[in-house]
């Protein structure tokens, strides 16, 4: 049997120029992640998508952890490109920072961010706009393959660690629930910086242990638990 975790990456660079990169609090995230994971036993293979943030997660990890390991860059693993979701949604809003300075301006700005990004996907989920770079379709798919393509039976009894977003584990784990659309989306909304989900392969069967585990995060401090 093969074990997959899932780590999304710590807190990005929300509301600045280039949003690819984790903020203070991310690295934090990533390194206390790293730290709790002393009490497990380590990966036998670690992919991250080729994002800065996913990459800069590793690292803070297995900084944490005391231990390095090679990490194998897989672009299947790389979120769907928000930015192009905002813009089609809200042409004005070319850049993060031009989306972050329009929540800045909100009476409740965390409403705001939530509620917005919620009705920009929403958009490109429907399936009834083809002004995307890559549809929802296709960003499922892509998720749900890369995962396979890294799996083989002969992995007995071995550990893979994959750092990549939430939108490629709610894609993921959606797909092993059977979750509709909507549903789906409503998983990618509740995944936390940092968090774990852990995953089970054998005979070309998945199955999920658990979901979105951040508890290591609580434990340190109920601030670090953050949603972007």
């Amino acid at each position: 049997m093969t074990t997959i975790y899932l780590v999304r990456h710590g807190q990005a660079s929300v509301g600045k120029e280039n949003y690819d990169q984790l903020s203070e609090l991310g690295y934090k995230q990533a390194s206390i992640l790293g730290t709790h994971w002393q009490q497990f036993e380590q990966p036998h293979q670690c992919y991250a998508g080729d994002m800065v943030r996913h990459g800069q997660t590793a690292e803070s990890f297995f900084k944490g952890l005391g231990q390095s390991h090679p990490v194998i860059k897989h672009e299947g693993f790389n979120e769907f490109d928000h930015e192009d979701v905002l813009r089609c949604y809200q042409p004005e809003w070319q850049t993060t920072k031009h989306f972050g300075d329009y929540i800045k301006q909100q009476s409740d700005p965390k409403k705001a961010l939530l509620t917005e990004f919620s009705n920009a996907t929403q958009r490109w989920l429907s399936g009834q706009h083809n002004d995307y770079q890559e549809s929802f379709v296709h960003f499922k798919q892509r998720a749900i393959q890369s995962l396979f393509d890294i799996l083989t039976e002969d992995l007995i009894d071995r550990r893979i660690m994959i750092f990549t977003s939430a939108g490629i584990i709610s894609a993921i784990c959606g797909y092993i629930y059977g979750l509709n659309d909507q549903e789906l989306l409503g998983l990618n909304q509740r995944i936390v910086n940092s968090s774990v989900s852990k995953l089970h392969y054998k005979n070309n069967q998945l199955e999920i242990e658990y979901f979105n585990n951040y508890g290591c995060l609580e434990q340190v401090d109920k601030n670090h638990v953050t949603l972007v």
